[in-house]
């Protein structure tokens, strides 16, 4: 699956219930470098009503085919997700 399909496939998922917003831009405090998520989400009030956050929180979607030989690309995922977490994104 691309991950092309697999945002396609979020959207249709998460939409009912979270209000998304798609390729975000923001900015690294430390670096001082641009950076790029795939969404930032925030629960719709249903959801908030029953005890769900009312903060925006960011999801980048990635598909790996297979386990062998994904050590660089699962490094570079969670040194992405570090990266995100350390960064503000303008919503």
């Amino acid at each position: 699956m691309s991950e092309e399909i697999l945002k396609s496939k979020a959207i249709q998922c998460l939409s009912k219930d979270f209000h998304m917003r798609e390729e975000i831009t923001g900015r690294h405090a430390f670096y001082n470098k641009n950076v790029r998520i795939d969404f930032m989400l925030k629960a719709k009030e249903p959801l908030i009503q029953h005890g769900f956050s009312s903060d925006w929180f960011g999801v980048e979607c990635k598909w790996a085919s297979g386990v062998n030989g994904q050590t660089a690309k699962t490094t570079k995922v969670i040194w992405q997700s570090i990266t995100y977490a350390q960064s503000v994104f303008q919503i």
